[in-house]
C-alpha cells in the first residue's frame, strides 16, 4: 500500500558519516510506502552534510550540527563531557524542538534510529498513537532478557513520537534538560545506559501518553523469542500481525567485508528469522552502502565492536559485484 504522507508528519534522526548508509537504507525503506515523507537528518560532521546535500534525496533536510548548536548552545558544553555516541542522544528532544520550531506547520515529529528497516506502511504506527500526545515502545523483553531493563530502560528510544503541543512540548523540553544532565554510552552509577533510561518514568508524569502495543513495531533481538515469524502472501508477519518494522541493533560489517551481528537471537524458527529479516535487508543495506562507497571516496566506516561473545555472520549474495 502506498499513500500520501500527511503534510504535517515530520521523521527526525541523526547520522554521523558511519552511518549514512544504514540512514539511507531506513530512509528508503519508509519511502517505498510513503513516497513524499518529510525527513529532517541531523548531520553530525561536515562529510555527513556534504553527503546529503550532495545527494539531494527529495523530502530529506540536512540539518547541520552548528544549527542545532544555535539553536540550543547548552548542547556544546555536553560535547566535551561524554563520548560521542551519548552526544547524540543528548541531541534527540533539541532536534525535537528544532524542527517545530523551524518549520511551524510540523503536527508532529517522530524519531526513527538509523538502524531499523520498515517492512510494511508506518501508518499502522500512528493508526495505534491515535489522538495521544507522545508515544513510545516498551523493549518488551523476552523471559531470558528480562534483566536487562535496569540498564537498558523499559522503553527503547528507536522510536520516540511527539505532537507539537504544549504537552508533548513540555515532555521534550524536560528530556532535554535531563540527558544535558548526564547521557552516555559509559553506564552511571547505577548501572543505566543513555537517555532511555529518562524514559521509564514518562507514563507517571505525562497523561496523553501512549505506550505501542503491536508486535510488529520495533521486533529486534530482545524481543523476537516472544514470537513466531511468518511470510503471508509476500508479507512478513509477527504472529498475527503485520511486521511494521525490525531493528538491527548490532548489525555491523567485519574487516573482511562480511556483515555480522552481535546481538543475533534466533527466535523461535531459525530459518524464518534468518530469511525474512536478515538476509533481506542486509543485501539492501550491502548495495546501499557500495555505492555510497564508490561515490563518495574517504568516507569513515563504522568501527567494528570489540570481539565479545557470538557474533553470527550474515552471508549475502553480491550480484552487482560479479564482473560484466
Amino acid at each position: 500500500m502506498i499513500s500520501r504522507t500527511p503534510a504535517g508528519r515530520a521523521y527526525i534522526s541523526g547520522t554521523d558519516q558511519a552511518y549514512i548508509g544504514r540512514m539511507l537504507t531506513m530512509i528508503a525503506s519508509v519511502r517505498r510506502f510513503e513516497p513524499e515523507a518529510s525527513f529532517h537528518i541531523l548531520c553530525f560532521d561536515a562529510a555527513t552534510e556534504a553527503v546529503f546535500r550532495r545527494f539531494n534525496v527529495p523530502g530529506v533536510t540536512a540539518v547541520g550540527l552548528s544549527a542545532i548548536l544555535a539553536f540550543d548552545p547548552r548542547l556544546a558544553a555536553s560535547r566535551a563531557d561524554r563520548t560521542a555516541h551519548g552526544f547524540y542522544d543528548t541531541t534527540r528532544g533539541v532536534l525535537a524542538l528544532y524542527v517545530m520550531d523551524q518549520w511551524p506547520t510540523v503536527e508532529s515529529v517522530t524519531w526513527l534510529d538509523a538502524d531499523l528497516w520498515f517492512f510494511s506502511h508506518p501508518q499502522a504506527i500512528f493508526d495505534e498513537i491515535g489522538e495521544a500526545a507522545i508515544a513510545i515502545s516498551p523493549h518488551h523483553y523476552s523471559p531470558d532478557m528480562a534483566d536487562k531493563g535496569a540498564t537498558y530502560g523499559v522503553f527503547n528510544s528507536g522510536l520516540l513520537h511527539w505532537k507539537n503541543n504544549d504537552q508533548a512540548r513540555r515532555c521534550i523540553n524536560d528530556y532535554v534538560v535531563e540527558c544535558l544532565d548526564w547521557c552516555d554510552s559509559t553506564p552511571n552509577a547505577a548501572g543505566a545506559w543513555l537517555g532511555q533510561v529518562y524514559l521509564n518514568t514518562w507514563p507517571d508524569r505525562y497523561e496523553s501518553l501512549h505506550q505501542m502495543r503491536s508486535p510488529g513495531v520495533n521486533l529486534a533481538y530482545w524481543n523476537i523469542a516472544n514470537h513466531r515469524i511468518t511470510s503471508r502472501d509476500g508479507a512478513v508477519w509477527v504472529d498475527d500481525t503485520p511486521l511494521v518494522f525490525f531493528h538491527y541493533s548490532g548489525v555491523f560489517e567485519d574487516v573482511g567485508c562480511i556483515w555480522r551481528t552481535k546481538n543475533y537471537r534466533p527466535g523461535q524458527d531459525e530459518r524464518a528469522t534468518m530469511s525474512l529479516l536478515f538476509l533481506p535487508y542486509i543485501a539492501t543495506l550491502d548495495l546501499h552502502e557500495i555505492r555510497l562507497k564508490r561515490v563518495c571516496t574517504g568516507l569513515r566506516t563504522a568501527t567494528p565492536p570489540a570481539k565479545a561473545g557470538k557474533q553470527t555472520p550474515l552471508m549475502v549474495s553480491r550480484p552487482w559485484l560479479a564482473p560484466a
